[in-house]
């Protein structure tokens, strides 16, 4: 199952996030270039990266998992995004309208999650289907 990642909703919505994110990070003190703002910036890319990535399997036990580490790019984001108000390098209108973003963003990979799990029937634990396809593609090679 491979899908064309450039036409996916969700990795539009991180497209978008992306720009925005370096677009407030931008205004950083530039003490924070290779801290804050680096981690920021990574964390950030990564969701669009795992989403491109995981969408050239043609495994949805793969996708999905790609799309779970997006997930938890997305919370690392959030998280640093969070500290920046804290630190005031943005302001609070900047934080929430980001936040709202990514909450979507969240969303968006949550429910095309949940699509392909039902699509493929994969109700087994997600690990159980990774070990599963690890000891296939072992046997296979």
């Amino acid at each position: 199952m491979k899908h064309n990642y450039k036409e996916l909703k969700m990795r539009q919505k991180a497209r978008r996030n992306n720009l925005a994110v370096y677009n407030l990070s931008k205004k950083f003190p530039k003490e924070e270039l290779y801290s804050l703002t680096n981690q920021l910036r990574r964390s950030i890319t990564s969701v669009t990266s795992n989403i491109a990535e995981g969408s050239g399997y043609d495994s949805p036990a793969q996708f999905v998992r790609f799309l779970q580490i997006a997930q938890g790019s997305l919370c690392e984001a959030e998280c640093q995004l969070i500290l920046a108000f804290d630190l005031g390098y943005i302001n609070k209108d900047e934080l929430d309208q980001i936040l709202v973003d990514v909450e979507e963003q969240k969303k968006i990979i949550y429910g095309f999650v949940k699509s392909i799990k039902k699509s493929n029937k994969m109700n087994i634990p997600f690990w159980i289907g990774l070990f599963a396809m690890s000891i296939s593609q072992l046997l296979n090679n």
